[in-house]
């Protein structure tokens, strides 16, 4: 959490030294925003952008690893807070994307991580597969986002003149279950892990803060879905399907 620290703050001083840098697009994620209570941990009725990780809350499915991630990315996040709070001497409008696991089509040679914990059921690795447990147990449900649509967000949020504001970058929002079910109907002869978390209610995400400021999403759960094993193949991953 330090380094992440450390570093956001010398990139906003940079910033901020250049006089010339007017606006910065931060790029938080969906695991700063569980929609879990601070009292009792049970859900709100909806994730917006006013819901924040309580880092006290104990996740069965974190380890270490989840659970540094997750202090440091929420850490950060509020940090960064403060620049858009230095009332006359602010200079620098900061925006945040809060962006739901990445997946769809790529061009790198590997496998990002978003898109392994997308495609563990597929896939069979039982790491990711529990990250992907993780997500459901946090948000009370699985957000996704396709790649293109995060960065059309980003330049969206660049062009247009917005002010220091929170968005929720999320177009789908779909349980465990579903992502499981549709890959072992898309994948028929696949041996899909059908073991997912507990958790039946559902916690429906509210992105249209970035919707009412014109922004349109191209890519459905479906879409998302398809790409992420098509490009886990393509870089030869899933070679079994």
């Amino acid at each position: 959490m330090e380094a992440s620290l450390a570093a956001m703050h010398i990139i906003m001083g940079a910033c901020e030294r250049s006089k010339s840098v007017k606006r910065v697009i931060y790029t938080a994620s969906i695991m700063s925003a569980s929609p879990r209570k601070e009292d009792d941990f049970s859900f709100k009725n909806l994730m917006d952008e006013s819901c924040w990780t309580p880092l006290h809350c104990p996740f069965a499915h974190a380890q270490k690893f989840e659970q540094d991630y997750i202090s440091s990315k929420t850490s950060t996040e509020k940090e960064i807070l403060a620049y858009n709070t230095k009332g006359e001497k602010r200079r620098i409008k900061v925006v945040r994307l809060v962006c739901a696991l990445v997946g769809g089509n790529g061009i790198l040679e590997y496998i990002p991580g978003s898109i392994s914990v997308i495609i563990s059921p597929l896939s069979g690795q039982r790491l990711r597969y529990k990250q992907l447990k993780l997500l459901q147990e946090m948000l009370g449900s699985v957000p996704l986002v396709h790649i293109d649509d995060v960065c059309e967000a980003h330049i969206f949020c660049i062009e247009k003149d917005i002010i220091s504001e929170r968005f929720m970058c999320v177009s789908q929002w779909p349980m465990m279950q579903e992502i499981v079910d549709y890959y072992e109907f898309k994948f028929p002869n696949a041996q899909v892990l059908k073991e997912v978390e507990s958790d039946k209610s559902g916690t429906p995400c509210n992105s249209i803060k970035l919707l009412d400021l014109g922004f349109k999403y191209k890519y459905n759960m479906e879409q998302i879905l398809d790409g992420s094993a098509e490009y886990a193949r393509s870089v030869g991953g899933l070679l079994d399907l």
